[in-house]
């Protein structure tokens, strides 16, 4: 950003990977990318993944569907960021951090239940909200 703000815009975990888009052209991409969970990935050189993406008709299928997950994922993080309070936002982050990390380790956030007025669409003070257990 112009003065060094930062916002999140995406969030991958052990269903995606970094550097997908760089497979679909050449444009200069703006983003950076940075762990915020502790865990720990598998790195592949450029190179390689693009010989892959090229010759393999499966690992192609596979990563666009990926990137076309990733880009709605993209606009509902925009959408909630731009419409919902810290509270709605944190909840999102959390349930996404959840179900990104749930195949390769055990559950380390607490189980999040919902009010039975709590209506996702809402940005107001509902008296419903999230209650973590």
């Amino acid at each position: 950003m112009a003065e060094g703000e930062t916002a999140e815009v995406g969030f991958i975990g052990n269903e995606g990977m970094v550097g997908s888009l760089q497979l679909l052209g050449s444009a200069p991409l703006s983003t950076q990318c940075m762990m915020q969970l502790a865990g720990s990935g598998l790195k592949i050189s450029f190179a390689v993944l693009q010989s892959a993406f090229d010759t393999s008709e499966e690992i192609r299928k596979r990563i666009l569907e990926f990137v076309q997950e990733q880009t709605i994922t993209v606009a509902q993080i925009a959408g909630c960021n731009r419409l919902h309070g810290a509270e709605k936002r944190l909840i999102r982050w959390l349930l996404m951090a959840q179900d990104r990390g749930a195949q390769r380790r055990p559950r380390i956030y607490p189980r999040v239940s919902f009010g039975d007025d709590w209506d996702a669409s809402n940005d107001g003070d509902d008296p419903g909200g999230a209650v973590c257990k």
